[in-house]
């Protein structure tokens, strides 16, 4: 976990203002506790720092807001400190809550241009095991909603590549966080908390979402559990491209989760089902029911890899599941929905 605090110790790297500081999270003893290290001291400078998030796949690269705008830095092996960040050239603006990230076993970078979150290549330079430069190619929008989105954190397949987002979104001055289960700008998004206040930079690990909230004045983070799936999109038909799905069920405590997945064309407005957690959201006319993966790893993650082809082509799917925990007490849960469209 990296975590915006202020007061930081100097043995952590505290240079004043709010700094950036990295740990690791254990929810085993039964409440979340924080191990911080000293792997994040060199992103910290004077003024307010702000948000370091880490590459998706192997953990070399770090991105992080500084006063001047975007930041990166890099580490040749992830059981190192991170050097010192060199400017994103192109990704201009200060607090444009840089992610760094991989698409397609691409480095990329996602940040706030306009009301919008948007994508771009990132390019670096490593010279002599450091980095030395980082720019940004030519940028599209991949969180687009009308409102001001912000606060991205990419969400990846096992492989670090990423599927889909949790995100903040600003209407007035009510920032509520939002889950999107699939990486284009023109795939559906779902608000999942809502309050009256200023909830913004939250991350996800297995079925535990988090994310900070000025109602308790930043002081501990919100916590809260969901099941939810997420897949790839645009899938070519022409060279056989998997569909590939992800599902997460809750974090630690189930031994096994099974599930099953409804396939069908359309959504349909949401409907509650007595005896299961969520709503019902496919049509009624179910294409295909099938079974899903098993949820057997420790952080209750799992997938499934659905081979296309060329008769799919130009369909888009409507997929659900239902996620049914094993242990005694625990209740079998609807998923979010995905809606992977074949080209």
């Amino acid at each position: 976990m990296c975590m915006t605090v202020t007061n930081l110790s100097t043995f952590y790297g505290g240079a004043g203002g709010q700094d950036v500081i990295m740990g690791k999270v254990s929810w085993a003893s039964g409440s979340p506790v924080f191990t911080p290290n000293t792997m994040a001291n060199n992103l910290n400078t004077t003024g307010n720092v702000f948000g370091m998030m880490i590459d998706t796949k192997n953990g070399n690269y770090a991105s992080v807001d500084w006063p001047t705008g975007p930041m990166l830095a890099y580490r040749a092996a992830n059981v190192l400190p991170f050097d010192a960040p060199v400017a994103i050239t192109g990704a201009t603006g200060p607090y444009v809550d840089p992610a760094v990230a991989y698409v397609d076993d691409k480095l990329v970078l996602f940040w706030i241009v306009g009301l919008d979150v948007h994508m771009a290549p990132l390019s670096t330079t490593i010279t002599g095991g450091k980095l030395t430069a980082a720019s940004v190619g030519t940028s599209t929008a991949v969180i687009s909603i009308g409102n001001q989105s912000h606060s991205p954190t990419p969400l990846p397949d096992s492989t670090g590549n990423v599927m889909g987002f949790w995100f903040a979104s600003l209407v007035g001055s009510d920032s509520d966080m939002h889950f999107k289960s699939m990486l284009p700008s023109t795939t559906a998004h779902t608000k999942c908390w809502d309050t009256t206040g200023w909830l913004n930079n939250g991350g996800v690990a297995g079925g535990h979402f988090l994310c900070a909230d000025s109602g308790i004045s930043y002081a501990a983070l919100q916590e809260g559990e969901g099941y939810f799936m997420m897949s790839n999109t645009d899938i070519d038909t022409t060279t056989a491209a998997p569909l590939k799905i992800r599902i997460a069920g809750l974090t630690g405590t189930p031994s096994i989760c099974s599930s099953t997945m409804g396939i069908s064309l359309k959504t349909a407005l949401p409907v509650a089902l007595p005896g299961l957690l969520g709503e019902f959201a496919l049509d009624t006319t179910i294409l295909l029911l099938i079974g899903g993966p098993t949820i057997t790893t420790k952080d209750e993650v799992a997938e499934l890899s659905l081979p296309s082809n060329a008769g799919l082509k130009g369909l888009s799917l409507a997929v659900q599941a239902v996620i049914n925990p094993t242990d005694p007490g625990l209740t079998a849960s609807f998923t979010s929905t995905i809606n992977p469209a074949f080209k």
